[in-house]
């Protein structure tokens, strides 16, 4: 069996949506000893943030990362989380820039996890990696100061 992911994977990614969305994290802290608590508490967060960016989703991100991704080779699961975390980062960028949201509810987050804690846990620390390290997720983001536009929005 596959060890679990360690929590502090998704420190970054948290942290990202935290600062675009604050309502997402519950204002006490589990007790530092309750470990399955902490993790429900900040998969629930980080889940809580993709929904609450949804409406920031910007469907050029979202091709240009499946574009990329294929172009440096990945498939499956791998190129599905670069993919998402390319519109996490575009979208907590263009909420905390103060962008207007494309749309109402724009776009569902992409599939992903599992039936269980254990493969949701790897499926979010698949995306915190892609996050932090893909060159795909960095070389999709818009420049600076410039927020999406409905211009190209998906609507699904």
């Amino acid at each position: 069996m596959e060890p679990l992911p360690r929590l502090p994977a998704a420190a970054p990614l948290w942290d990202a949506l935290r600062r675009a969305t604050p309502q997402i994290v519950l204002p006490t802290r589990p007790p530092w000893w309750d470990i399955d608590l902490r993790l429900t508490r900040r998969l629930a967060e980080i889940n809580d943030g993709r929904l609450a960016l949804r409406s920031y989703t910007d469907a050029r991100i979202t091709e240009a990362a499946w574009r990329e991704g294929h172009r440096h080779g990945l498939k499956d699961d791998e190129l599905a989380a670069v993919v998402e975390a390319a519109r996490l980062k575009a979208a907590a960028a263009a909420k905390i820039s103060g962008a207007r949201p494309v749309s109402p509810l724009s776009a569902a987050p992409e599939a992903g996890g599992g039936a269980d804690g254990a493969s949701e846990l790897a499926w979010l620390c698949r995306i915190a990696y892609a996050f932090v390290h893909s060159p795909v997720v960095e070389g999709v983001q818009p420049a600076t100061g410039t927020a999406p536009s409905s211009e190209g929005a998906r609507t699904t």
